[in-house]
């Protein structure tokens, strides 16, 4: 695994995994939301999104976390693995709550600068409806793919798989 792809919903923990799994591999990792937005959770021009996704892609060696579909197939087309965190909304749901709590007014790590995290109905909803909505299509990528395909389900799994690169 050289160019690997992190995706499932929010709070499912990609971050966390990219930066595990970067540490232990040696691989640069990325972050789609600090590609996605400007100051104040502006989204950025799509030509200025699939320019820095595109410089990313170059490399020989990267992780990439995040969804953002309309940027995915570019990655999938450069991507040996995809590591797809299949968490459900059990355990989506209250990471996110906790996290826009804990960092409320703040900019967490690894997001955009000038994004400080907030209390979000929009994207709570976003995660409420991810199983329904946005589920079906990312398995059907994921399933897809060519490439190694790794399928997360839990907490212990994603600490047996980062174990595996002792």
């Amino acid at each position: 695994m050289q160019r690997i792809m992190i995706i499932g919903c929010a709070g499912a923990g990609k971050t966390t995994l990219a930066q595990n799994l970067a540490e232990r591999l040696d691989i640069p990792w990325f972050s789609m939301d600090q590609l996605y937005w400007n100051d104040n959770w502006t989204p950025a021009e799509q030509t200025e999104i699939a320019a820095q996704q595109n410089e990313i892609l170059a490399r020989d060696h990267w992780i990439i976390e995040g969804n953002y579909s309309a940027h995915m197939p570019v990655r999938l087309a450069r991507a040996d693995a995809v590591i797809f965190l299949d968490f459900p909304l059990r355990i989506c749901f209250p990471r996110v709550l906790w996290r826009s709590l804990k960092y409320r007014g703040q900019v967490r790590p690894h997001m955009a600068e000038g994004c400080p995290e907030r209390f979000d109905l929009e994207f709570l909803s976003y995660v409420l409806m991810f199983q329904k909505n946005n589920r079906p299509g990312l398995n059907h990528i994921f399933e897809a793919f060519d490439g190694q395909q790794i399928r997360l389900t839990r907490k212990s799994a994603v600490s047996d798989f980062l174990q595996s690169f002792c």
